[in-house]
């Protein structure tokens, strides 16, 4: 999640915390669907984590007695300006 740009307005502020997605993770490891579980911040952090979600994020698929499967996780990441 290193490819997150934030809104020019917030580079200046020193912000910290963290942003919870409940995300659906493919077969091959890409990302089907997330939502957002935590609260929002206002700042509209939120659209930059979900720009960069939907472009960058991938996982290794997920091996349950050596299939892939599909799988439902909540991932924490945290806000680093």
């Amino acid at each position: 999640m290193h490819k997150i740009e934030f809104p020019s307005s917030l580079k200046k502020m020193n912000i910290s915390g963290t942003l919870t997605y409940q995300i659906l993770i493919g077969k091959k490891g890409e990302v089907k669907s997330f939502e957002r579980i935590s609260n929002p911040t206002g700042l509209g952090i939120e659209k930059a984590y979900r720009r960069a979600i939907t472009k960058y994020l991938k996982f290794e698929p997920v091996l349950h007695h050596g299939k892939r499967i599909q799988i439902s996780c909540k991932v924490a990441f945290p806000i680093k300006n």
